[in-house]
């Protein structure tokens, strides 16, 4: 028979439940009598919700949960009761186990300290059979790619908040080939993370359009103290509906074909290019892609990636700035006199 599921409340939120379920275990053993009051203030759910997880834990996993009247809080009748591993279910602790090496995308940022500690403190209330099960699976699952870059965490703290308030900030932002930082005054709306990089999106009231800033070119954050109203222009939908590789816009969109050779047709019918994208196969073996962006340097950059199996029908600018690249790589790589050997 399946284990018991406390806490079905619906939302498929497995670790939240169990984090607040070894929550509720922690203060009820702690002696301290906590009520429903200030048990949900401190998982930040309702009443409601602390009184059916009381009554899924007595019900479901026999828990000796009795109600102290004289200090008016809840605690264990029974000192050494310890929550069976059959609170979760197999999957429910790979999907932990899953979210716990996934904390690795946030590595460079103060967030994943927070989720390491919070990591931790769910691991350390573990029963025996469930962490035998996470000391197996923890080596198996890994979130590889290259190395994050280096993030200041007090401007990474400092975007975070100006994003949750609707703060105007002043950034000063150091562009490629720049010796100084320049000074922009943004109104921040959303920090997207990509491939491990994070960026920040922001109204600029210098180019009245939302760029997009690396947070590594960030050299420093003044929150101003001013709310904003976000515009009516600004949507987190439309505003990546025509993105490609989660890059922003860059002037009006254009239609963007690309050819796979028979050999890597393989690299369009794995995964998509583009949320919008029409795919049409040839007798050859090949397939064509078409999209529809604005984000042409990155179609570019994608495109060079796979070193000629990939190949850009139209725009003829696009086709062209492929080639110019593909010549200064061969002008760079030219084999050395020892190599023709």
């Amino acid at each position: 028979m399946p284990a018991a599921r406390p806490y079905t409340n619906g939302d498929g939120d497995y670790l939240a439940r169990w984090k607040r379920l070894l929550h509720l275990d922690f203060r009820l053993r702690s002696g301290t009598r906590p009520n429903a009051k200030s048990l949900a203030r401190e998982c930040g759910v309702s009443v409601k919700t602390i009184y059916r997880d009381i009554d899924a834990l007595r019900t479901e996993l026999d828990a000796p949960i009795d109600w102290d009247s004289e200090r008016g809080g809840y605690f264990y009748s029974k000192p050494g009761f310890l929550i069976p591993a059959a609170a979760l279910t197999e999957y429910e602790l790979l999907a932990m186990m899953v979210a716990e090496q996934a904390v690795s995308q946030y590595e460079g940022t103060p967030l994943f300290d927070y989720l390491r500690d919070a990591f931790d403190k769910v691991l350390r209330h573990m029963p025996g059979e469930a962490m035998t099960l996470h000391q197996q699976v923890v080596g198996t699952i890994r979130f590889g790619g290259m190395p994050p870059a280096t993030l200041d965490p007090s401007i990474w703290s400092a975007l975070c908040a100006a994003v949750q308030h609707r703060e105007r900030i002043t950034i000063e932002y150091l562009k490629p080939g720049e010796k100084k930082p320049g000074k922009r005054l943004l109104e921040p709306v959303q920090l997207l993370v990509r491939d491990r990089e994070w960026f920040l999106v922001a109204w600029s009231q210098e180019t009245k359009s939302y760029p997009m800033y690396y947070l590594p070119r960030i050299k420093s954050v003044e929150r101003m103290a001013e709310r904003f109203e976000p515009r009516k222009d600004f949507s987190p939908h439309s505003y990546w509906q025509d993105d490609f590789n989660a890059m922003e816009r860059r002037g009006s969109k254009r239609a963007i074909v690309l050819r796979f050779q028979p050999s890597h047709a393989h690299l369009a019918d794995e995964r998509p290019w583009a949320t919008n994208q029409k795919l049409r196969r040839h007798r050859d073996g090949s397939i064509t892609i078409r999209f529809m962006t604005s984000a042409l340097f990155e179609v570019r950059r994608q495109v060079l990636r796979f070193g000629g199996a990939v190949s850009v029908v139209s725009p003829p600018e696009l086709r062209d700035e492929v080639a110019q690249a593909a010549m200064d790589l061969l002008k760079q790589h030219s084999p050395t006199k020892n190599s023709r050997k």
